[in-house]
């Protein structure tokens, strides 16, 4: 990775447009940015020796971008260049990486916005946006995103996209495009810990949709759903070196969020759940759910008892293990009534 991320750097000004605007979504997803100036990101070379810091690498790529839309790189030829997935794919970029405060110029405005503006102008009408594939998805989770996060550009990058495609976007979320673009998959590490919570008892939604309780529709999806409002996440990626482990950025925007909806979130991370045996697997999720406030439903309990799943043998009895749902007083009022007239 190091030599990658130096071949990066050393050619940042030859990149073709679109290369850039990958570079910096594979970087963003990497998760290879730090919310604070003091944190380094370092990579294990062997031997006790370390690679340079990398945490640097988002802002530097998005400071080019910046440059190249105002013309200041010297390559102003690749500024009119460009899909509408190439700059959707930045916007996406930019706020999986926080860094909503970047600007094209040092007194310029904020980049998303620009980002946004190249984005929308690339559509030209409803049939081209319903056609965009990931470009769609990339553009609507932005706007979600600046909605939850209130960053100062948040004016800004909403007027920067015309109001009829928010709305179509909108109009088309749950049914066209998040079904399609959405990772909803469970990994090795998710099933596990699915494992993990069924052998402790611990009631969890897989892969369930959260948001703010006035939502229309949500945009994300937790790990495992817990009650009340508590969301594990899996991280499967790989650490920067041994206990030191860097969620995805895809993860870590996603964990950003559903605790500004209000959320505890609780990430659990493979470089660690790999080492434990199944009873401390056990044990750790038992802790959480004290540590978490966990409230158990008996009633849900009691309606997903597992119905048997084979025939009794000869001379084999079993008890009854289910029992109609209680009626409401009115329904029992209605029947009795109409019992009644039936009789007379």
């Amino acid at each position: 990775m190091p030599s990658l991320l130096g071949k990066v750097i050393d050619n940042l000004a030859t990149w073709r447009h679109e290369v850039l605007t990958l570079l910096l979504h594979s970087v963003a997803s990497l998760g290879l940015v730090c919310s604070s100036s003091a944190a380094e990101i370092r990579f294990d070379l062997g031997d006790g020796m370390m690679s340079d810091d990398y945490s640097y690498i988002c802002r530097l790529l998005a400071g080019e971008l910046g440059r190249r839309i105002t013309g200041d790189s010297g390559v102003s030829s690749l500024a009119s260049e460009g899909s509408l997935h190439d700059w959707a794919r930045a916007t996406f970029a930019v706020v999986m990486a926080d860094m909503y405060d970047v600007t094209v110029s040092p007194h310029g405005p904020p980049l998303l916005a620009a980002l946004i503006e190249r984005a929308s102008g690339q559509v030209h009408g409803r049939q081209e946006l319903d056609g965009s594939g990931w470009a769609q998805f990339f553009l609507y989770q932005t706007l979600y995103c600046v909605d939850v996060e209130r960053p100062a550009c948040e004016e800004l990058v909403k007027r920067a996209m015309p109001m009829w495609i928010q709305e179509r976007l909108h109009e088309r979320w749950l049914d066209e495009i998040v079904l399609q673009s959405q990772p909803q998959g469970a990994d090795k590490m998710q099933q596990d810990v699915d494992k993990c919570l069924r052998r402790t008892n611990t009631q969890a939604l897989l892969n369930c949709s959260a948001g703010r309780d006035w939502d229309e529709q949500h945009c994300w999806f937790a790990g495992f759903l817990l009650k009340p409002r508590i969301a594990l996440e899996c991280d499967s990626m790989l650490p920067l070196g041994p206990g030191r482990p860097k969620p995805s950025g895809w993860l870590a925007l996603k964990s950003r969020l559903l605790r500004k909806m209000g959320f505890k979130v609780v990430t659990i991370h493979r470089c660690f759940w790999d080492k434990l045996t199944d009873d401390q697997k056990d044990d750790q999720v038992l802790r959480l759910r004290v540590d978490l406030g966990y409230e158990h439903d008996k009633d849900l309990e009691r309606r997903q008892r597992k119905i048997r799943q084979t025939a009794f043998q000869r001379g084999e009895y079993g008890k009854k293990s289910w029992e109609p749902l209680p009626s409401e007083a009115g329904e029992e009022a209605d029947a009795s009534g109409a019992a009644s007239a039936g009789s007379g």
